[in-house]
Formats: C-alpha cells, structure tokens, sequence
C-alpha cells in the first residue's frame, strides 16, 4: 500500500485499487508488470457504470466523439486516424493514459457491457489514473503530465476547407471568394497531393502542377508575390496548406525501452537496424537513401571547410542532381586523418 494525504494506492496480486479525491478506482491487470524488459504485451480493465460515458483517444477515427461502446485501435491508419492518443477520460470524472506505444486496442464496453479492457501484445503495464471533480478537472491533471497546449493561432479556429484531389489555383480562388462573400468563419484552405507535377511524389525535391497552379517562369522556385496565387490567397486573409507526403514510415515500436537502450548510442541504432530489416521484408522504402545518406555527411565536411575559411558559407548539395554530383565527383578533401595527407582538410579548403 502506497498513502499519501490525499490518496491511497493499493496493490494485491492482478489488481491496483486507486482511492482520493471522492473516487474509488479498481484496475485488474495481467502480462508484463515492469520486470526486466521481455515484450510480454498486457491487458488493463476495469468496471464501467451505466450512465458512465468516454471520451478521448484523439484522432482514432472519425466515427464520434463518445466512445462507450466501441473498440478502438491505436494505430495511425491513413484516412481513418492521424493522431490516436492512448488517453481515455470518463463523464463519471476520472481518466487513464496508458504509456504505450506499441498497437494496443481499447475495448469500452463493446464486449462487455460494463467493461473497459485495454490490450496490447507487446510492451509493459505503464499507466497513470487522474481523479477529479469532472470532465475539465481530469483534461488538466492530463496535461500537467503531458504538457500543456499552446494556444492555436488564430486561423485554426475557424473551418478548415481542403479542396477537390482535381482543383486548380483558378476554382481554389474562386471557392476562397465565395467564403468571404457569405460571411464563412473560414481562414484555413487545403490542397491534396494532385497539386503536385509528379502525382504523390515522395520525394523531397517536389514541384507544382504548372497547368493546374501556374507560377510565372521567370521568377525564382519561392516566388509569392502579386503574380502568383499565394498572393490573392494572402490579400483575403487565407492561410495555405498542402499535402506533402513527408510522413516518416510507420514500424511498431516502443519508445526508450530496455530493448532499445541495450542495442547501443543511447537506443539510436535500434532505428537504423529495425528501419533496414523493415525495408528488407518488404515493409516500406527506407527515409534514407544514398542521396540523403552523402548530404549528411556533406553538411559535417563542408561546416569542417567554413570553419577554416573564417565561416565562409557553403550550400548543401542536392545530389539527386546530376550537376552537383559532378561538382564534387572528384573532391576528396576529408576532417579525417588519411596515408595521403593532400586529401586532409587541416588547412585553408579551396
């Protein structure tokens, strides 16, 4: 047994009773219990009242807001959720937040009626319980461990407007006008990835549809001044965003575990060989490619070069171009110490 002032935890063999601030809690659980790491997966439940109501979880989905009597999975999915967040608060004030990263499902009542049952097939029992007078209460002693939220800009309060995948700039601006004209609290507009010249180019080095989103040709790449699009959208008060297809790979994993920390460089290259056996299996293509792979190492090198040059800048080469991978196909000054001592960076770079 665990008291303070305030509140007692209770802990016997598979269950954890929680009591304080008015409310008695009682969590059984079964699987890996915080013991040297061995990925065992748990499960968590506890009773549900009738007229017991939840909400939370975040972006899980888009099929309602309360969640009582319903499954739900923890997992980004595209289309169906974004942004899931294992945090699940009740009407009968009291809250959960499963530190989990790992596919875990929530089941509130869907099974059993008057049960929460959390599951997950790999990770440890990680969680914490907040009690309080009601809804806001618990939202607050959430955040006091998570952070709390800044206060959005002012754009994000009103409808966000994300166009047909086919518009152009033309039909974009025109939606835009037609907004203002009816006096819709609308600041935010939003482009799918068909504003792209390659349809979902995954790369980094994208650019837009000229047919659809001209942009005049003797203007820089960046240009948005009074002859381009982003110009009239700025002049009726819009802010612009756009699908940009940089989500870094999905892979099932939990964060700063045992598992990870043990593997070298404070867990870091856990990543690098779960990411290559991922790509290995066939599971995704990896972030890092032989292009981006040498602009790293270029950055090092070439901030070794502005160094001895009296902080001369350089620019990163984009080496998925030809001509800069000609620039440097014969340049072989390196920081690091070689048998031929022309190639060493240890005095003034040319």
């Amino acid at each position: 047994m665990l008291s303070t002032d305030c509140f007692t935890v209770t802990i016997e063999e598979g269950v954890i009773r929680f009591e304080g601030n008015g409310h008695t809690r009682t969590v059984m659980f079964s699987g890996a219990q915080g013991k040297n790491y061995e990925n065992e997966g748990f499960c968590l439940s506890t009773v549900l009242r009738d007229e017991e109501r939840l909400y939370g979880l975040g972006d899980d989905n888009r099929d309602g807001i309360m969640k009582r009597g319903r499954v739900a999975t923890l997992w980004q999915t595209d289309y169906i959720g974004y942004g899931p967040i294992p945090f699940l608060m009740s009407s009968e004030g009291w809250g959960i937040l499963v530190n989990c990263t790992y596919l875990h499902t929530y089941d509130m009542g869907a099974t059993t009626k008057d049960l929460l049952t959390v599951n997950a097939e790999k990770g440890v029992i990680d969680f914490y319980i907040f009690f309080a007078r009601d809804m806001k209460g618990v939202l607050g002693l959430y955040t006091d461990v998570s952070g709390k939220p800044v206060m959005l800009p002012k754009a994000a309060y009103g409808f966000t407007f994300v166009c047909n995948e086919e518009v152009g700039a033309k039909t974009m601006l025109e939606d835009c006008a037609s907004f203002r004209r009816f006096g819709i609290p609308c600041d935010i507009v939003g482009l799918e990835p068909g504003w792209m010249e390659t349809h979902y180019d995954m790369t980094v080095d994208k650019k837009w549809d000229a047919g659809r989103f001209y942009l005049p040709y003797w203007e820089p790449s960046n240009y948005t001044g009074p002859f381009s699009f982003f110009y009239n959208l700025r002049k009726m008060g819009y802010k612009l965003k756009y699908e940009d297809l940089s989500m870094a790979p999905k892979a099932e994993f939990d964060s700063y575990t045992e598992e990870q920390m043990r593997i070298g460089h404070g867990g870091v290259d856990f990543w690098m060989l779960r990411n290559f056996i991922c790509y290995l299996k066939g599971e995704y293509e990896p972030f890092f490619n032989v292009y981006r792979a040498t602009a790293l190492s270029a950055a090092a090198i070439l901030a070794w070069r502005s160094v001895l040059n009296g902080g001369l800048a350089y620019d990163i080469p984009n080496f998925t171009k030809e001509e800069n991978r000609r620039q440097y196909e014969n340049d072989f000054l390196s920081p690091f110490a070689s048998e031929e001592s022309g190639n060493l960076i240890s005095r003034k770079a040319k």
